[in-house]
């Protein structure tokens, strides 16, 4: 199972892809970056610096990648050696992983402004979404505005229904 995770800022991602690779034991892939950890105990990266991307990228070790500002983001080739895991990634990640991976599904993860804004109390990453998310595909759409036990059980009856 292959499962490709999109959403904007603060639309839950983090948790439902901990609960997908918990659940159905799914290796849950995390994206390296450059950008610096917005609390000390961020963990949704593999933070590096600048220097490690570019031996990445030197090394041709990078599978797929975008850059946002300042900042880069990329998985490597050794990050899918297995058939069964989730990532979360942003609209070009989505087509790119998609050219590669015709068998995975994507979930676009559908979050009220309101409720993300609640959730970051971050207007420009909330901004910056506007422009990212406009058009990219997609295989379902998992609400999320309500309680996360609604949206897990949603999600749980959408893997199933795959099995």
């Amino acid at each position: 199972m292959k499962i490709i995770l999109v959403g904007e800022s603060g639309s839950g991602k983090d948790s439902i892809a901990s609960f997908l690779s918990t659940k159905y034991n799914l290796k849950l892939i995390k994206s390296f970056t450059t950008r610096t950890r917005r609390t000390e105990n961020e963990d949704t990266y593999r933070f590096v610096t600048i220097e490690e991307y570019k031996i990445s990228r030197d090394l041709g070790k990078i599978f797929e990648s975008t850059k946002f500002g300042d900042n880069y983001y990329w998985t490597e080739l050794d990050d899918f050696e297995t058939d069964n895991w989730v990532i979360i990634v942003d609209p070009v990640g989505v087509v790119e992983l998609k050219s590669k991976f015709k068998d995975a599904t994507t979930i676009y993860i559908k979050t009220d402004y309101h409720i993300r804004l609640e959730r970051i109390n971050d207007m420009g990453r909330i901004e910056r979404d506007k422009a990212n998310f406009k058009m990219f595909p997609c295989d379902y759409i998992l609400d999320n505005n309500e309680s996360i036990k609604l949206t897990f059980s949603n999600l749980e009856k959408l893997v199933e229904s795959w099995l």
